[in-house]
Formats: C-alpha cells, structure tokens, sequence
C-alpha cells in the first residue's frame, strides 16, 4: 500500500463517512487516517481526487485496486460508521464510476475485463471477500476468531445494508457490470436467509445473522429488487428469472452459475498471489457442491490449476484439494489423466523431499489411475531421483517413496499413504499384476510385492486397505501363487501368507496340535494381539486366501499351515455376517476333500479384481 493511507485521497475518502468529525481515525487494519482542518470535501471531490492519485498506477500498468476496495470495506464496517456515512460513501462511489475512462494506445484500461472507471474493477468480488464473508459458529464459540458472533451479525447486516444503498444508486447504464455484481450479492443473501430453518438453537443463531442482513436489500433497495425479479432480461435468461420468482425454491446451488461465481473462476490465472490464493480458498467449498462450475469455459479453469500446482505451497495446497474433489467426472478425469505434461510435475513434485502437498498429490494421483492411460505408469521412464530410488521407471519411484515416506521418515510433511491405492489400481490390469510379482533388475532383483505386503498390520487403515487390495489383484495371477506362498525368500518366495493371516488373528489361544503346524509367524502371539478392526479389510485377505486356492498347490500348502483352524476361530469372534460368509467359502474350499487324480476341482466362486473401493479420495 505504501503511503497511500497518508495522501489526500484517503483523507478524502474517509472524510467523506467521517467519524463524527474526529482529527484521526486508526482502522481495524491499522491505518491510521489524519484529517488536515482547512478543507472542504464532496463525494465529488473525493472521487476526483482518489482517481487522479491512481490514475499514475494505471497508466504503469497497476491495475490492482484491492487495497483501495480493503479501506473503503473497513469504513464500511468500523462501529462508527452510520447510514449517512454509508450514503456519502456510495455517493463518492458513483461519482467515481461517472469518471473519464482511463486511456493507454487508444484502449480503454481494464483489469479482469473491467473497464476503469465506471465498471469500478473488481469492487463486487473483494466487497464479498472482505465485508460479506463468514464465520461459521463453531469457529466463533471455540475462539478462533477475533470477533463476537453479535458483533459479526452486526457487520453483516452493515455490509449488506450498504451494497443496498449503492444498488439503489448507481446507474445501471454507466455500470452496468457494478449493478450486476451487487445484484449478485442480494440474490446470495436473500436465497440464504430463504434456506434458513430454527429448529435449533444454532439455526436461531443462523436466522439472527441472515434475515435481518436479508431484509436490508428490501429496505433501501426494493424497487431495484422488485423490478429485477420481474424482468427476464435483468438476469441473463428465463430460467434465473423464474427461479427468482421462486421456482428454485430458494436453492442457490441449482442456479446457472452465477456472474460473481464466473469472477471467480477467472481469479485463478491473475497475475497478482494474493488475489490467486482467496480465489482458490474460496473455490474450495464448490468443487463438492458444484464440480460444474470447473468446466466453465472449455475447461478454462482446469487448465489454470494444472499450472497453479506450482504456485506457492497454500495456492497449490488448495488447487490440488479441488482437482482431488472434481476428478470424479469424466470429462475432467480425461483433461488431467491424458496430459502427460501434468502428470511429469506431479512425479517431479512428489518425489522431492521439500514438498509440502505431497500427500494432496498422493491423493489426487490415486484418483487419476481409475483412468487406463496411467498404466504408463508402467513403462514412463524419468530422471532417477537419488537416493529415494534407483529406478528410472514411475511406478518403481512411486513404490520407493511409499516405503521409505511412511510417516514422515522421507517428507516430513507427508506420509504418502495414498499411494497405495495407487498401486491397487495398477493392479487390476495384468500388465500391472506382473510388475509387482517380477524381480525388478534396477532394484537388485527384489519383487515389488514384497515391499508391500509388510504393511498388512501398519497403523495406518489408508496403508492397510490399499496393500490388502493390490495383493489381492496380483493373486489373479495364478501362474504366481507358487512363488506367492513359497517360503523360501532367498529363492524368490514371497512368504505371503502369514501376512494374509495375521491380520485375521486375535488373541485366541490355540491348542499345541493346532499352532505347531502354522507358520513360525503365527505361533505364540502376545495376548494382547488385535485383529484388523476394519472388516472391509478382512475380507479382502478371506479373498485374496479363496483366489490362492484355485490351483492344488495352494490348497495343499493352507492345509499343511492349518489354515483352517484360523479361519475357524475367525469365524467365532467375528459379529459380521459378510466375514462369516467369507470364512465359510475360504472353508468349503481347504476342508473338503480333492477330486480324484487328474480332474479339475469346483472352481471357487467369481472374484473381481478391486478398484481401490471403487471409489474416489475426496477431501472434505
């Protein structure tokens, strides 16, 4: 701001909703504003002087006015201010919107297609940003913020009685886009305290701030209000305008998004951070409630946010939440997960030990591999980032971070637990399946799977779940189930199973006949040992034992580890009926006797390989 809050044209603007005359007036934000005692001041003067003080700005090129609109804002909001304040406030306002046009090589100067003066650039969205946002209640009882909840309201309802006041008297035919945008606002407010019910205590509190902020617009607004919910063409189309006669019921979600929404949108490429870093926080909350909004323009706003994950770490933290919610629709999956360009910065980000959204771009790539062209994943070949890895391949690099980041031990800032879906996915296709069940040349001959299936008892359920799934895709591979079982490590076993079966274990003692023939792993647990609580992820290990049991040799070795006398006591202890039935299948398989020599046996039932739940990571 520099010394702006010093110069005249702030002495004239605060003059102008003067604190009952006061010398010297200090903001909220710190500025102090003195008020020299010889001068006279209009709106008219006001606005003549803050557009020649600025006009110098824009000619170089500074067309950022927020720390214009953040003073004007907090007069607005200072306990001081009064309704002739506010009036002489959007009094100087208009004059300032009457003002000549700024002129550079014949063209008007605009910023975000705001024309400088009349369409007072941007003065709508930071007006939202900065007098009409909210607290939530939690976040005010809990002390979190600096403000009472009645001294909120009390804002609120000021913020808003004053964007009624300058709707009320700015001309709609000189600017045209300021008339829309506090347009915008009223809609916003009044659809909100439309929503509102009181069937609690904190509903009541709810109702207390929006209604009475809801009925400032009908008090010094209402024939704009009146005549704008009457005329189609006052709000870009029929179907708003019906809605504004009520059709919508009051949903604001369901409306055609709106002009200040569209604003928003367009912040995300703006060449100035802080504008950038409010545009995404507040663009938060729609990718949840309306993914839709991220199409706008041919996907416009998709392709500004694959480059904003390079901004700064609270920018790129927010844009990669974003990408992570709407990743679910197809349209924008496709834009994300074909463009090998983005993906390269999301492996080149990842796998450096100084980043701080790592774990958002876990998420986010455990999203995108639901899309068949990241298999590439496979056979991509990049830089080798010593010494987290040894191989140029992605998916060997993405392994290597997931083992040795766990709970910070690589990123301090990131555990990479997400990978692990990941890996889940990959391993429904069977070029995948073969890569975790083959020694990998570029790290010393060691099967990827092996790295893996320690973490069947890993505290963390993300860790667990992922892990149990991609073993269970890889049992497909029934050409593997030797190797799988084997429990010669030295000779390319993998020693599956007492990771399949510990985690089904508890602390149930078994008889000496019972325990001598399990794996050296499973005799003598501690008596405080804890099954997997979750019972999702018991049934994908009951799975992956049923898809082990489809060749001879697999069910011959669970018979000779007394399978059976696990899955049995299981099957007493667990309250679930899915487990129960799980156990009985595993059960009908490894309890009966084979078929006579050289028939085939009953095949088990049909498995499906898991996409990891089926679902997609999404952040609250």
């Amino acid at each position: 701001m520099g010394s702006i809050p010093r110069i005249c044209v702030m002495y004239e603007l605060f003059h102008s909703v003067s604190y009952n005359n006061a010398s010297r007036v200090t903001l909220n934000n710190g500025f102090i504003v003195e008020r020299p005692p010889t001068v006279t001041h209009t709106g008219k003067i006001a606005a003549r002087d803050i557009t020649s003080n600025y006009e110098s700005r824009l000619l170089a090129g500074k067309t950022d006015l927020c720390s214009l609109w953040y003073l004007i804002c907090s007069a607005v909001l200072h306990p001081a201010t009064t309704d002739p304040n506010l009036e002489k406030l959007a009094g100087m306002l208009v004059h300032i919107s009457r003002s000549p046009d700024v002129v550079v090589d014949g063209k008007i100067v605009k910023e975000n297609g705001r024309e400088y003066w009349h369409d007072l650039p941007e003065l709508s969205f930071w007006f939202m940003e900065y007098a009409m946002s909210l607290h939530t209640i939690e976040s005010i009882d809990e002390g979190r913020t600096q403000i009472t909840w009645s001294e909120h309201a009390r804002q609120f309802q000021v913020a808003n009685r004053f964007g009624a006041i300058l709707l009320n008297c700015i001309d709609a035919n000189i600017a045209p886009k300021v008339s829309r945008g506090f347009r915008q606002l009223a809609l916003i407010t009044i659809s909100d305290a439309l929503e509102v019910s009181i069937e609690s205590s904190a509903q009541v509190r709810r109702a207390g701030i929006h209604i009475p902020a809801a009925a400032q617009w009908f008090l010094h607004a209402s024939p704009q209000i009146w005549a704008f919910s009457r005329v189609k063409e006052g709000y870009e189309g029929e179907k708003i305008w019906k809605e504004w006669l009520g059709g919508s019921d009051g949903n604001r979600n369901t409306y055609k998004m709106p002009t200040e929404l569209e604003e928003l949108v367009e912040f995300l490429h703006h060449g100035n951070t802080q504008i950038r870093q409010i545009a995404v926080e507040n663009l938060v909350g729609f990718s949840t409630a309306q993914p839709s909004l991220f199409k706008y323009q041919d996907l416009t706003p998709i392709k500004d946010m694959k480059l904003l994950v390079r901004d700064y770490p609270p920018i790129a933290k927010n844009v990669l939440t974003i990408l992570v919610n709407i990743s679910s629709d197809e349209q924008i999956l496709n834009s994300l997960a074909e463009d090998d360009q983005f993906l390269e910065t999301l492996y080149s980000r990842i796998t450096n030990a100084k980043e701080e959204n790592a774990d958002e771009m876990a998420m986010l790539l455990a999203n995108l591999t639901k899309h068949e062209h990241l298999k590439t994943l496979l056979t991509v070949k990049r830089e080798v980032p010593k010494p987290l890895s040894t191989s140029p391949f992605a998916i060997d690099q993405l392994l290597d971070l997931f083992v040795k980041g766990q709970e910070g031990s690589y990123n301090p800032k990131a555990n990479f637990d997400y990978l692990c879906y990941v890996f889940a996915d990959i391993s429904k296709y069977e070029e995948g399946r073969k890569h975790f069940l083959t020694p990998r040349e570029e790290d010393e001959n060691i099967v990827p799977l092996s790295k893996l299936i320690v973490f069947t008892e890993h505290k963390s359920t993300i860790r667990r779940r992922g892990v149990a799934s991609t073993i269970k895709n890889a049992s497909f591979d029934t050409d593997s189930h030797v190797e799988m079982l084997s429990t010669d490590e030295t000779g390319g076993g993998l020693n599956i199973l007492p990771y399949l079966l510990l985690p089904l274990m508890g602390p149930e003692e078994y008889e000496d006949k019972d325990m001598d023939s399990m794996p050296e792993e499973l005799q003598l647990l501690p008596p405080d040992k804890t099954r997997e609580p979750e019972t999702d992820i018991q049934i994908i290990h009951l799975e992956t034992l049923l898809l082990l049991t489809t060749t001879r040799e697999g069910r011959d070795f669970m018979r000779e580890k007394n399978v059976y006398a696990i899955i049995r006591e299981l099957h007493l202890h667990t309250e679930s009926p899915d487990v129960q039935e799980a156990c009985d299948r595993v059960v009908q398989i490894i309890a009966r006797d084979e078929e006579g020599e050289g028939e085939e046996p009953p095949q088990p039932p049909k498995i499906e390989e898991l996409d990891e739940e089926d679902e997609l990571v999404e952040v609250a």
